[in-house]
């Protein structure tokens, strides 16, 4: 999980430096979230039969 994350973090690094004036803060918020959630996406830890409702 951590080396997911270190991948992602490194990206989206990059994508954060080149940024230029005149972005919509929320494009960018969505755009890092979706990016990370997709790289995760099928990686979950969490044993859901053991999660009791």
């Amino acid at each position: 999980m951590n080396a997911l994350f270190t991948k992602w973090k490194k990206k989206s690094t990059a994508y954060l430096k080149a940024l230029e004036t005149g972005l919509r803060p929320k494009d960018v918020i969505s755009e890092l979230s979706d990016s990370l959630l997709a790289r995760h996406t099928g990686t979950c830890s969490i044993n859901t039969m053991s999660i009791s409702t």
